[in-house]
């Protein structure tokens, strides 16, 4: 397994997990149901965790792909730079779904505040990383790439 494998094995996880986290919150909002919120926030925790390989394996994955033919160093950086903004962005995600957690479990609830802010910034992270996984997509998926321009 090269860079590049690993890569596109570890980078579809925290989207994945976004979406759920987002859906367990809202349920669990909508419900009244700490469970739920409990879950999302986990979830939103352990995404962010998941993250940071999908992050580091980028370098090794660049230094695969960048010379082959067909690859664009642009859409490279373009996708660098939008991970760049996207671990940052679910990294204070999941510092807020821990500190939700904390509460969660030792304060018996989460501040309403604290829920509001966790959601808020999944849903930011949601858009960032499908943003990233986008560009990601269009270093070797032609197909997915915008030849209007």
């Amino acid at each position: 397994m090269n860079g590049a494998h690993a890569h596109l094995l570890i980078n579809h996880f925290p989207l994945i997990g976004l979406v759920f986290s987002v859906l367990f919150l809202g349920l669990g909002l909508f419900r009244k149901n700490a469970s739920f919120v409990q879950s999302g926030l986990l979830i939103a925790f352990i995404s962010g965790a998941l993250t940071i390989p999908a992050f580091l394996s980028g370098e090794p994955a660049e230094e695969v792909v960048e010379h082959l033919p067909g690859i664009s160093e642009t859409i490279i950086e373009e996708h660098e730079e939008a991970a760049e903004l996207a671990i940052w962005v679910i990294g204070l995600t999941a510092t807020a779904a821990a500190a939700g957690l904390y509460f969660s479990y030792k304060r018996n609830g989460v501040p309403q505040l604290l829920l509001i802010v966790v959601v808020v910034l999944n849903l930011l992270s949601l858009v960032a990383i499908a943003r990233t996984n986008n560009l990601g997509g269009k270093i070797s998926h032609p197909e997915i790439q915008d030849t209007s321009g």
